[in-house]
């Protein structure tokens, strides 16, 4: 094992005095607390000694008029009753429908009707988006399409094959029949 250097003794030395030098200065910090009395607020406590002598006294008076025997009496009778109860109270539970839940019952059918139509027409829609796609395709894949485009000419959107009553815009405040174009 090596020996520390001095340098290093000597700052080993300066914290061990420090170390000291504060742990001194905490006991006394310490010692001049212990002496000096605690500062707490005042507290005020109300004296209550006339009313609980007053409790103390009807408390008394009570236990006189009472005798044990009328006491251990009044136990037993509720130790009776407690006895005579049953253990499981038996308890009817009956579902029923009486005229207030009427309403309830026409208002859940309805709405099962309710969501059974409106799951057929999505269903039945769903299956007319399905077979327009499909025409579609097939129609896009019999047409013929040239590979060579000639850039300078004027490309005219082409119509479609089926025909289809022009669509009036729903928003139209005039008296005229402005159609819109098929896209």
């Amino acid at each position: 094992m090596e020996r520390p250097s001095e340098s290093e003794e000597s700052a080993y030395d300066e914290f061990v005095e420090q170390l000291i030098q504060q742990n001194r200065e905490l006991l006394e910090r310490q010692s001049a607390s212990n002496t000096k009395p605690s500062e707490y607020p005042a507290v005020y406590i109300p004296d209550y000694t006339k009313d609980l002598k007053q409790i103390y006294d009807q408390l008394n008076r009570l236990s006189l008029t009472y005798k044990k025997e009328n006491i251990s009496a009044l136990f037993e009778q509720m130790d009776k009753k407690i006895d005579a109860m049953p253990k499981v109270i038996p308890v009817r539970h009956h579902h029923h429908f009486d005229p207030k839940s009427k309403w309830i019952l026409v208002a859940y059918f309805i709405l099962v009707i309710a969501v059974s139509i409106l799951t057929g027409t999505s269903i039945g829609f769903a299956t007319e988006v399905y077979l327009l796609k499909k025409e579609i395709t097939a129609r896009q894949a019999d047409t013929p399409t040239s590979h060579a485009v000639n850039v300078t000419a004027k490309t005219t959107p082409t119509k479609n094959v089926v025909k289809r009553k022009p669509r009036i815009h729903k928003t139209m405040l005039t008296g005229n029949r402005i159609a819109k174009p098929n896209l």
